[in-house]
């Protein structure tokens, strides 16, 4: 809770020589609008940016492995997320309603976790790299726009109701690992 609540806050750049943003670091920053993740951040925290309603744009640094639980949960004006592709984990409602969030690409994730894009509206193209392994509970529900969808040839796991109410995706097929 480093910078928690810091309402005249507008632009974060996190330099190279910090390697984690801890929970809560940027909690509540109702102002901040843009954030720019260093290269040597490997992991970004619980509700690290969670309610940061202002936020627009997000850069993760090339390091960034983890993206922790809530951690940008409820940043209703984020359109954009520059995910490395050194991500492995998305956690449980990570980027949950992030309701202006457009696209995604899960180049090398493995994991998303539970409710990690529920409410996600405006989400409209998911493309999943060979990579992605667990799809969550809940994981896409209510993202009504999405009508691609690209997925991992190697996915094991689809949990309930990941996919509820994405009404304008036409057809979903799973491999047989699943």
């Amino acid at each position: 809770g480093a910078f928690a609540y810091c309402y005249s806050l507008t632009s974060v750049t996190i330099p190279d020589s910090v390697t984690t943003i801890r929970d809560s670091a940027f909690f509540g920053c109702h102002s901040l609008t843009s954030v720019t993740i260093g290269d040597s951040v490997t992991t970004i925290g619980k509700r690290a940016f969670y309610n940061c309603d202002s936020l627009t744009s997000v850069t993760i640094g090339d390091s960034v492995t983890t993206i922790g639980g809530d951690a940008f949960y409820g940043c209703k004006n984020l359109t954009s997320v520059a995910l490395s592709t050194t991500v492995k984990s998305i956690g449980s409602k990570a980027f949950a309603m992030c309701t202006k969030l457009k696209g995604i690409n899960l180049q090398n994730v493995q994991t998303v976790g539970e409710h990690a894009f529920f409410g996600c509206k405006s989400l409209k193209t998911l493309k999943c790299g060979s990579a992605l392994k667990v799809i969550g509970a809940y994981a896409f529900e209510n993202c009504s726009a999405i009508d691609t969808f690209v997925q991992s040839p190697v996915l094991l796991y689809v949990g309930n109701y990941a996919f509820a109410g994405c009404s304008a995706l036409p057809s979903i097929s799973f491999p047989n690992s699943v």
